[in-house]
């Protein structure tokens, strides 16, 4: 994935990766001690992936009272690229991928499918 934009957010990823509490590495980056602002940076995709490329385990997402969340999905996504890749499955990994990029909208917001529907 290679490096965050944001430094802190990167600094951010290599703290919690080393174990340190999410509202402590926040407070660690230069930002105010707020678990609550923890909590959402560790449930973007791209922050939970660096987390893990750094050697961390991704965040245990949580679903709330009002189900999966845009967060949780992407967590889970991010979690189950991470195994693909453990064991090797290249095919598996690359559909997780794309699911990723589409939700995040690298696709200009056009799914797969309508491009494919439009030739």
């Amino acid at each position: 994935m290679g490096r965050l934009a944001n430094r802190k957010h990167e600094d951010f990823a290599k703290l919690v990766a080393a174990g340190m509490p999410a509202p402590d590495a926040l407070a660690n980056c230069g930002f105010k001690w707020n678990p609550s602002y923890a909590r959402q940076l560790l449930g973007r995709a791209d922050i939970a992936a660096r987390v893990v490329e750094h050697g961390g385990k991704a965040p245990a997402p949580q679903i709330g009272a009002g189900g999966p969340t845009r967060h949780y999905v992407l967590s889970e996504l991010v979690g189950l690229l991470q195994q693909a890749r453990e064991v090797g499955n290249i095919r598996h990994a690359n559909q997780t991928l794309e699911l990723i990029g589409k939700a995040i909208g690298m696709f200009g917001g056009q799914t797969l499918t309508w491009i494919i529907h439009e030739r």
